[in-house]
């Protein structure tokens, strides 16, 4: 009968024989692990995206517009003021509340508006929205958004976003307005952000 050295190892070819099992169960469980951990992160980033923004598009029945745009046509309908070919669009309706929309320009109607929103001149802006995208939600603007086209565009902020009242913490909070007005091509141009 041969006798065998205990300490004589036995030589394997392809590794201890409960290695390869070991090995397909680690990767099936780093698979799963990793799809789980996929599809939690893009579940998040669904969620804060749709905390931020809300759910951005064009709004087309005047029930889904802002208050201020709202409150606006319903007073301008009383003034005898017509609001034409208005698009509306919603940048963002999450934790932050942001819109923009255009209006064809009559001088009735700009009067009306630079009363009512105390629209103060300001030089031609190159804020966050102007250049094609909410600072807020990171949506582009819709095509039909386009102040900057025009060079001799003329650009107003709403009394809430002058020096004054930056001067003060809460004297930014509420309706804020920046406006562009394109004579040539009879469009107005209105940004709409509620800071609170």
């Amino acid at each position: 009968m041969p006798t065998t050295d205990p300490t004589e190892r036995i030589p394997e070819e392809d590794g201890p024989a409960y290695i390869q099992p070991v090995l397909s169960w680690a990767l099936i469980l780093v698979l799963i692990v990793l799809l789980v951990a996929g599809g939690f992160l893009l579940a998040m980033r669904q969620f804060f995206h749709g905390m931020v923004a809300g759910n951005p598009g064009p709004v087309t029945s005047a029930s889904q517009w802002p208050k201020p745009l709202q409150q606006l046509t319903s007073d301008a309908k009383r003034e005898r003021i017509q609001v034409l070919d208005l698009e509306v669009q919603c940048m963002c309706k999450g934790m932050e509340t942001e819109y923009v929309w255009r209006m064809r320009l009559t001088p009735q109607f700009f009067d009306f508006l630079e009363k009512r929103w105390k629209l103060s001149p300001v030089p031609r802006s190159e804020h966050g929205i102007y250049s094609g995208r909410s600072m807020y939600s990171g949506e582009k603007t819709p095509e039909w958004w386009s102040p900057m086209q025009n060079e001799n565009a003329k650009f107003y902020e709403s009394e809430r976003l002058s020096a004054a009242a930056r001067a003060v913490p809460e004297g930014t909070f509420g309706d804020q307005f920046r406006v562009a007005v394109d004579a040539d091509r009879q469009v107005i141009f209105v940004h709409y952000h509620e800071k609170w």
